[in-house]
């Protein structure tokens, strides 16, 4: 009996990576895609047993969709899985000022991007009559900080997407959802707060003032929550919100002095 197969979008990032370690933890085989080669060569490297099958493309094209999914049909069974962790960088910028090539960019990656896949891959998935889709948006599509525009509308985006999928694909026992993480600690999280320690500026203790519990969201909290909606079959159309308690809080001073 050969494994189920789920794909990984941003498969390189910091986030996708964990997510797909952990299916692979639950044997499925990963096919793991994303624009780091390097990187996706080391994550088929280290897997011993061949359970990570790396596809590098840009996740905006659709041409490139229909023959990456037509390449994995031939020589896996259909997805029953697909995970869209990939993400452009946010684009911190006034709103006055923002170009009409950086809102496209954004939205091209974030939003086209998982159109594509869950068109391509879902697919599949309706011919089978079953499979699982999580999207990993963020809470900025729920609450923001200022300047974040174009990065705030492309997650609200996806759990429309969600939403809709959720509706229209679940007679097909396809399961939508989406989660919605804070702050995750990821390499690109610590290059900001590096960037800022160098301008003279605490964003670590921010960050941790800014929550309840003064931790920062795990990639590995989020790759247990996709595995726990991959795994319920009562999940669908749900927006799972890790953040730690940040977004029940009206506060925006610390929780330092509450814990004297």
């Amino acid at each position: 009996m050969t494994n189920p197969v789920a794909l990984v979008t941003g498969a390189t990032g910091g986030i996708g990576r964990v997510i797909a370690q952990h299916l692979l933890d639950e044997q499925y085989t990963v096919i793991a895609c994303g624009r780091n080669v390097a990187t996706l060569r080391e994550l088929e490297e280290t897997n011993v047993l061949g359970g990570v099958h790396a596809l590098s493309f840009d996740v905006g094209d659709s041409t490139a969709w229909e023959r990456n999914v037509e390449l994995v049909l031939g020589r896996h069974a259909p997805p029953e899985v697909l995970v869209c962790a990939h993400g452009a960088a946010p684009c911190i910028k006034p709103t006055l000022a923002l170009t009409p090539r950086e809102i496209q960019t954004v939205w091209r990656t974030d939003v086209l991007g998982a159109v594509l896949a869950c068109q391509t891959v879902g697919s599949a998935m309706v011919a089978q009559q079953r499979g699982c889709i999580v999207i990993v948006s963020s809470l900025h599509a729920h609450m923001t900080y200022p300047q974040r525009t174009a990065y705030s509308m492309a997650k609200s985006a996806l759990c429309g997407l969600v939403r809709s999928l959720a509706l229209e694909w679940g007679p097909y026992e396809i399961r939508t959802n989406a989660v919605l993480p804070w702050q995750v600690e990821t390499p690109r999280t610590q290059a900001l707060i590096a960037e800022a320690h160098a301008c003279g500026a605490d964003l670590q203790e921010a960050y941790l003032q800014r929550s309840p519990m003064r931790r920062l969201v795990q990639p590995e909290d989020v790759a247990q929550a996709v595995l726990a909606l991959v795994a319920n079959p009562a999940c669908n159309g749900i927006e799972w919100v890790l953040d730690g308690g940040v977004s029940q809080s009206m506060w925006y001073q610390g929780y330092k002095e509450q814990r004297r």
